[in-house]
């Protein structure tokens, strides 16, 4: 585990690492506040973007064919 991402899960972030990159799941991030608070703490961030669901996915979800 990586202390960029420690220092997020004890933040109460709820983390997934994929190929070295950390994805943060939660309802209204802000990617600023999170890219201040990690270069505040010397951590050193290459890229910081919020990715959308699309329409279909947000579907699936409430109908149930995607969990």
């Amino acid at each position: 585990m990586s202390e960029a991402e420690r220092y997020l899960l004890d933040k109460n972030y709820e983390v997934d690492k994929k190929n070295d990159r950390l994805f943060l799941k939660k309802e209204d991030l802000n990617p600023g506040l999170i890219n201040k608070e990690l270069v505040f703490q010397g951590f050193e961030v290459s890229h910081i973007s919020e990715e959308n669901k699309s329409l279909e996915n947000i579907f699936l979800e409430l109908t149930g064919g995607i969990k």
